[in-house]
């Protein structure tokens, strides 16, 4: 299964046009990590056979979005559980000591996150973590970024970081 990671797209869905256009025949989701939430929405009649997921981030406001949200996916007979947050509510730009306890509690297998406009990703405690970077304005270098995350058919999930290139 692979899965599209987003966030920070802030209302500029130019670039996740592009990458639904690229990836909507491989990706069986797409996950929007928060502020831009709705922007997502838009694509739901495109892409019908993708599940499409969000969160609010701060800078959501009056959409349809919960804070956090937990998908249960069964593969192999496995369980996998991936944790989904904006990030703010747990410090994300200061450390990331509050989001693995959160993640360790909700029993993650993964988790995803955005809020820092900066992508990075890591495993801790068995947990894989990934933070997409943005779609809307993006820090380091001014280059959109997005994450691809991909659960193996034993159930393994890896996540990497890809920079968007419009060619």
């Amino acid at each position: 299964m692979k899965i599209l990671v987003v966030s920070d797209t802030h209302g500029r869905t130019e670039v996740l046009s592009e990458l639904l256009k690229k990836y909507g025949s491989e990706i069986e989701m797409l996950c929007h990590a928060g502020d831009g939430a709705s922007d997502i929405w838009r694509f739901e009649r495109k892409y019908p056979h993708i599940k499409m997921v969000a969160v609010a981030g701060n800078s959501d406001y009056n959409v349809r979005n919960e804070s956090e949200y937990l998908i249960d996916l069964i593969v192999s007979e496995k369980k996998i559980r991936i944790f989904v947050t904006h990030g703010h509510a747990y410090g994300v730009k200061r450390d990331f000591n509050a989001l693995l306890s959160a993640s360790v509690s909700k029993s993650a297998n993964a988790c995803f996150f955005g809020h820092t406009h900066n992508p990075v990703v890591f495993e801790q405690s068995g947990i894989l973590f990934l933070n997409p970077g943005s779609l809307g304005f993006p820090h380091e270098y001014n280059v959109h970024t997005y994450g691809i995350a991909e659960i193996s058919s034993d159930g393994d999930i890896n996540g990497e970081l890809r920079k968007f290139n419009a060619s």
